[in-house]
């Protein structure tokens, strides 16, 4: 098993049963904007469409996401926040988190398919995860540096300031959203697109209608490996474990191994919350489901993955690159500062 299967064996340990939200090992999905915003108004009002069985619509929804504005004092800050980013080591660990959720692979693909609902997504997915890493090395680190706390609030501050207070992974879901109710519009079994909306509920935190839509999604297409991670995912962040277990291995006996990931989990924390077994021996029992797990099929549902390995070259590529910045522009102002 791999160091971060290992690290997330752990980590399950560590999590408070009681208090458990939306930590799933594909994306650690937290609530992460107020229910009565925009998008979410928008997916209530479709949702109540669909219960009454009229065609799903989004009453200009496109618009929510032209309404960028950029104010010349906060293209001054982002600048600011943009510099703070090219900097090498103060930047090593937002480089090794972007690196492992695969930033700027889904950046990439979605520049080559911004029509795509499903590359939406995962960018959105993956940013949503980066966030929540960060802020979990942060308060980590703030423990022993508390001057981290300061970098981690310039960067989310630069970001949003002067920029509608919109983040980019809400307009990414927004344009995901818009994208798949086309796609149903076109044809209402589309199981990608009602697993996309599923998917997009359970980014929201909403998971009553997460683990709904991505029934539909099975109805639609009932030998969709795909919809049923998506069902298990949902159904182990709403703390049903034994509905989450069944249901990844469920996705696992239609084709994608990423289901044994939740199933893992689900059963280690049966185990932990009944105190059945030691906990060598649920971290065992973990190691044991997810060894059949393919890289191939991670790609599939999340759109790219790093190994160990990757990711720290990854990392280092992007630090060799930044200290060749710092240091050609070291040079560039060494230079006038000589010569004026």
């Amino acid at each position: 098993m791999g160091f971060l299967d290992k690290a997330k064996a752990l980590a399950n340990e560590a999590v408070d049963a009681g208090k458990r939200a939306a930590d799933v090992v594909v994306e650690h999905v937290e609530v992460v904007s107020k229910k009565d915003d925009k998008i979410s108004k928008a997916l209530s009002k479709s949702w109540n469409l669909t219960e009454k069985g009229i065609e799903v619509a989004q009453d200009n929804i496109e618009l929510l996401s032209e309404n960028s504005a950029g104010q010349s004092a906060g293209r001054v800050v982002r600048k600011a926040g943009a510099a703070l980013g090219t900097l090498p080591l103060v930047s090593t660990a937002i480089d090794s988190v972007k690196a492992k959720n695969c930033v700027d692979i889904l950046l990439a693909n979605l520049k080559t398919n911004p029509k795509s609902a499903l590359a939406n997504l995962w960018l959105a997915e993956s940013l949503i995860k980066t966030a929540q890493d960060m802020t979990k090395y942060h308060r980590a680190k703030g423990i022993i540096d508390p001057s981290s706390f300061l970098i981690a609030g310039t960067i989310k501050k630069t970001a949003e300031f002067g920029s509608d207070k919109k983040a980019p992974h809400e307009r990414l879901l927004i344009r995901a959203w818009t994208l798949a109710t086309k796609d149903l519009k076109k044809n209402s079994r589309d199981s990608e697109a009602w697993d996309i909306l599923a998917r997009i509920y359970l980014a929201k935190g909403d998971l009553p209608r997460a683990i709904r839509t991505s029934k539909i999604a099975i109805l639609a297409a009932p030998s969709s490996a795909t919809a049923r991670v998506t069902l298990s995912r949902a159904l182990l962040a709403s703390g049903e474990l034994a509905s989450a277990r069944r249901a990844g291995n469920s996705a696992f006996s239609a084709g994608s191994t990423v289901g044994l990931i939740i199933a893992a989990e689900a059963t280690q924390l049966e185990l932990r919350d009944e105190n059945k077994i030691p906990l060598n021996e649920r971290i065992k029992t973990y190691e044991d489901c997810v060894r059949g797990v393919t890289n191939e099929d991670r790609v599939k549902y999340n759109g790219a993955f790093r190994t160990t390995k990757e990711i720290a070259v990854a990392t280092k590529n992007s630090q060799i690159e930044k200290t060749k910045q710092t240091w050609d522009k070291a040079k560039k102002w060494g230079g006038i500062i000589k010569n004026a």
